[in-house]
């Protein structure tokens, strides 16, 4: 119990150094059951120490912090055109990112083998010899609770996918955790970025899989199959506007030359009149999607991340006008302008946020008991 304590605390500040006065103030231990729980803690690799600085007067305290490098967490963001993935310590600090574009992938047998190839080369980048004591998976769609994919409006053609136990069978030692990769984005945004303390927002993801994720009570909420958030369905849709994000992409994109939208938004970046028009339709389509979830939840926080974080002056306008639609000022009602929800745009980036958020999914998850 006692070591338990102590090496709770010390996870809660994983880079920090403290000294044994230090840590039983935290902890409310006696400085002689710390000492003991330390060096026990220190013998079985989970905690580092230092000789103190010497400079003042009396025997210099030794400091301690947790070991971070103790073992690895590996997580992989996966997607129809992409995979990102990232090796972190167990101080949640990342080692190695890669980003690849996977040939098609239509079977589960296909899936565990690239993902085999991808993560042996990010955690060879991470350094060998350190234990992979997690992974995560982020799938673009809901889950079951063995980790298959129920269904993908993103992509379709995964409906069904059951990789799960393929990827156990590589790396058995390790706790495997898949889910969402919407979710992952937003835990990111919660834990360490845009959405630090806020307790009721929506988080769209306007990329290639647009989908947005509701936070309500500083928790995501995933609905009673966890689609929440990925079928918004606008009042008075029409035949030009589909209910589901993906048919509004193919919609917006129709037959432009280009149908990546990190091509996109590279032609637009550099001054392509076309595509410049195709990301305003495409950010302008989003608003009745965005306001029916702003009228749903009636958030603090709109955060908008994705690949188009690269062109905010694009995406924000719009998104600001659906903010504005849901609180009733685009009809001169009367109300307090303060209540009128923030726009931020995320923190993380598009390659890393569902990343990260695996990582500190893991890091909630792993058995910590000493």
């Amino acid at each position: 119990m006692n070591a338990q304590t102590t090496l709770d605390c010390l996870r809660q500040e994983p880079t920090s150094w403290f000294t044994v006065r230090e840590l039983a103030g935290f902890t409310e231990l006696s400085r002689p059951t710390v000492s003991r729980v330390l060096d026990d803690l220190e013998q079985a690799g989970w905690v580092l120490s230092m000789a103190g600085q010497p400079g003042g007067t009396g025997r210099p305290a030794r400091r301690f912090r947790f070991n971070g490098g103790a073992g690895l967490i590996l997580s992989v963001d996966a997607a129809l055109s992409s995979f990102n993935a990232m090796v972190a310590d167990l101080s949640g600090t990342p080692r190695a990112e890669l980003t690849e574009h996977p040939p098609l992938i239509s079977t589960s047998e296909e899936f565990v083998a690239y993902f085999k190839r991808l993560a042996e080369q990010c955690l060879q980048e991470a350094g060998s010899g350190t234990p992979l004591r997690a992974i995560t998976v982020g799938l673009p769609g809901p889950v079951d609770a063995s980790g298959k994919l129920r269904v993908s409006v993103t992509t379709p053609e995964w409906d069904g996918l059951d990789v799960a136990d393929g990827i156990r069978a590589l790396y058995p030692e390790a706790s495997l955790i898949v889910g969402r990769d919407g979710e992952f984005d937003t835990l990111a945004e919660l834990t360490s970025g845009a959405l630090q303390g806020v307790q009721n927002a929506v988080h769209v993801t306007f990329s290639d899989r647009c989908r947005a994720t509701l936070v309500v009570g500083g928790k995501i909420v995933r609905g009673a199959h966890g689609l929440a958030g990925s079928r918004p369905q606008p009042h008075g849709v029409g035949e030009n506007m589909t209910a589901s994000w993906t048919p509004l992409r193919d919609l917006i994109y129709g037959d432009h030359p280009r149908q990546r939208m990190s091509e996109i938004i590279a032609a637009a970046q550099e001054g392509s009149a076309s595509d410049i028009d195709l990301l305003t339709r495409y950010a302008e389509a989003l608003v009745p999607r965005v306001t029916f979830l702003m009228r749903a939840i009636a958030p603090e926080v709109l955060v908008m991340g994705g690949q188009m974080l690269a062109l905010p002056e694009i995406a924000l306008p719009p998104l600001r006008g659906a903010v504005l639609e849901a609180a009733g000022l685009d009809h001169g009602a009367e109300i307090d302008e303060t209540r009128v929800p923030e726009v931020r745009l995320a923190h993380y980036r598009s390659a890393h946020a569902g990343p990260m958020g695996g990582i500190y999914a893991a890091l909630a998850a792993i058995d910590w008991t000493v």
